[in-house]
């Protein structure tokens, strides 16, 4: 499922994006609900990434531990999601691995054994779904990186 603009319907959404250009990437997300930031953090990854979408997947479950602990509370407020919450990534390869979708001789360097198949597990489990969003349209770019300029003038607000 791609996207091009997250939603600006007030529907929960969440918006993960990682700098893998340092010795350690960055991480960032953005938890939106009723249009609004109700959480955000940024993360320094404990080990040095092999790869942009070793990196990037990652990002992506550390992420989702923090959305899912939004949802939670959410939950302890009354406030049940009818529908999966939106995870939206700007990168294609981390996207295609943790939704089961791709694997190849270029991610066996990735470590298996918790992130994908925990964000796969929250998926099935109609938690969330994964999709791709334009690195331009991904509110969480601001948290990893210096965004200016043009980029930054045509960007809206979530609403």
């Amino acid at each position: 499922m791609e996207g091009k603009v997250p939603d600006k319907t007030g529907a929960p959404h969440f918006l993960v994006d990682t700098d893998h250009g340092v010795n350690r990437s960055v991480t960032g997300w953005l938890f939106m609900y009723a249009g609004a930031a109700v959480s955000w953090a940024v993360r320094g990854q404990l080990a040095p990434a092999l790869s942009s979408t070793e990196a990037e997947l990652y990002g992506l479950s550390t992420g989702v531990c923090d959305m899912l602990t939004c949802i939670y509370v959410l939950e302890e407020m009354g406030i049940v999601l009818q529908h999966p919450v939106k995870v939206m990534t700007d990168s294609q390869s981390a996207r295609l691995i943790a939704t089961d979708n791709a694997s190849s001789a270029r991610t066996r360097h990735i470590h298996r054994r918790r992130r994908w198949f925990f964000i796969r597990y929250y998926e099935r489990d109609g938690r969330l779904t994964v999709i791709l969003v334009k690195g331009a349209f991904n509110s969480a770019n601001f948290l990893t990186k210096a965004v200016g300029g043009k980029s930054f003038a045509e960007d809206e607000p979530l609403r």
